[in-house]
């Protein structure tokens, strides 16, 4: 039985205690009611203070898990535990270890992950005040999941898969981007409900109704059979709470499977008893829609019937014909709405009714549900026929000749004024550009003559004083002339002795 709002004993621990309980040398901050102190938690360092003071704010969620009486409802139990089989993640999915905040928050503070290059190998963390260490295959073993297998999404390529599984008329499904891709796209209700267990589970956020590349990876192996290492995945989930931060946190359940392991007593009260992705879920998110039967919500106003389970099945990986719902044996079920006799309407949120604006309207609906009876109109009987003498064709004819020749003149009318539009738009603005232009260039060449002037005026000014200096140099040279009559003399020599 899964632990009801206080956690119990599990099963023997595979994790190893490396220390025990220690108080920090650290002077302790003052307790205030979101201090580690006022939970009564101790933490080692000012790293994981750090740690604490950024998640302690943050709200924890429930993580949520395979809910065994809605997947039979919907007639796809089979499918449901034969592909998490396939992938070796049974207990993962089934658990149901319950989420307590402050226990969440102490090992999210205090976790440190040792990598071998880019893979976690092990992890260092505190729970209830004690130090313990765990490698990847200890946690793989604690989760009952294989100790190896398929880590990360490097290589694979999701477009094609994308393309098989989901409705490609629905906006932004043509190219699958990862966060971006809506999970409503995948139309068979066994991806979508597994989808979105892993939403809530091992991959949870905040925004679930986005597709992930690692979430479609991880329904790949669950199709194929590969088995799928998850313990690396999780560190790097539990890390990215550490780095970037979201609006939630919601993988508490698994930090409660390491504490039951290790045989710690939890006395914390869990978040929240609802654990399970059940009906309420599914309706709340507008995937599921109830009546007289349980309906499929296929796009706004496209309901498929379950349980369905020759129809939805998809065990058979080469089989391709229940991944769309879109076989004529499909399409003779699919109905606009519920039927007439349904009273009761799925309670969905906000959101599914701010997205129902992104679907594309129409779709393949069969033309014929019931003998005498449209699809089309499955609240009323088949409209009446038209009166005796009522000429259709003829009516349509002269309709669509007067609708064609009407927008071919509205053509002629609307090119013909936006062509004079244009022109007289070209003249205004060439205009206006040659007009400025050459007011650019007057005054430009205007700049030019002026400055030309005033450097040729300097020039001369120069010159003119240089030949005033010059013309000076020249006067003394001839006063000094005048100041000796004769060039001197060379001295005699003296007579000779």
């Amino acid at each position: 039985m899964p632990p009801k709002g206080k956690a119990t004993r599990a099963a023997k621990g595979k994790g190893k205690a490396t220390g025990s309980s220690s108080r920090s040398s650290r002077a302790a901050p003052p307790v205030s009611e979101f201090s580690p102190a006022h939970f009564g938690v101790e933490l080692p360092d000012d790293v994981s203070l750090k740690n604490w003071e950024k998640l302690i704010h943050i709200p924890v969620k429930p993580t949520k898990y395979i809910c065994p009486t809605t997947v039979e409802k919907l007639g796809i139990q089979d499918d449901v535990w034969a592909m998490v089989d396939r992938a070796g993640l049974r207990q993962v999915f089934t658990g149901n270890w319950h989420t307590y905040r402050i226990l969440t928050i102490e090992f999210l503070s205090t976790l440190k992950i040792k990598y071998d290059r880019t893979i976690p190998t092990e992890c260092q963390f505190r729970l209830l005040n004690k130090d313990y260490g765990m490698t990847c295959n200890n946690f793989n073993d604690i989760l009952e999941s294989p100790r190896s297998g398929i880590y990360g999404v490097a290589g694979f390529q999701p477009q094609q898969l994308w393309a098989a599984m989901a409705d490609l008329t629905l906006e932004d499904t043509k190219h699958f981007v990862t966060g971006r891709a809506k999970a409503k796209a995948l139309r068979n209700p066994v991806f979508r409900y597994i989808q979105r267990v892993m939403a809530y589970n091992y991959f949870a956020r905040e925004n679930v109704g986005n597709l992930r590349s690692d979430e479609l990876l991880h329904l790949n192996c669950m199709l194929t059979g590969d088995k799928i290492d998850l313990a690396p995945q999780l560190l790097d989930q539990f890390h990215s709470q550490l780095t970037s931060p979201t609006a939630s946190i919601g993988i508490g359940g698994f930090v409660t499977a390491l504490a039951l392991d290790l045989e710690l007593e939890i006395t914390e009260t869990a978040v929240s008893e609802d654990i399970l992705v059940d009906l309420k879920v599914l309706k709340a998110a507008g995937h599921v829609a109830d009546g007289r039967n349980l309906y499929w919500v296929l796009k706004p106003k496209l309901y498929f019937p379950l349980p369905n389970p020759h129809l939805t099945t998809v065990l058979d990986v080469a089989d391709h014909s229940n991944w769309l719902l879109n076989t004529p044996e499909h399409l003779n079920l699919i109905r606009q709405r519920p039927p007439a006799t349904q009273a009761r309407r799925s309670v969905a949120r906000d959101e599914a009714a701010e997205e129902e604006a992104a679907y594309e309207a129409g779709g393949d609906v069969p033309q014929e549900s019931e003998a005498g009876t449209s699809s089309y109109f499955p609240h009323h009987h088949a409209p009446p026929p038209p009166p005796v003498g009522y000429d259709f064709n003829a009516m349509e004819q002269r309709l669509y000749g007067h609708m064609d020749a009407g927008f071919a003149t509205m053509q002629q009318h609307m090119y013909g004024h936006m062509d004079a539009g244009f022109q007289n738009l070209q003249t205004n603005m060439y205009g206006h550009v040659d007009n400025q232009f050459a007011a650019f260039q007057r005054q430009q060449q205007g700049y030019f003559d002026a400055q030309f002037e005033a450097e040729r005026a300097a020039r001369l000014r120069q010159h003119e004083e240089y030949m005033r200096q010059h013309a000076a140099y020249m006067r003394s040279m001839n006063d000094w002339q005048r100041a000796f009559p004769g060039p001197p003399q060379d001295p005699q020599d003296p007579p000779a002795p």
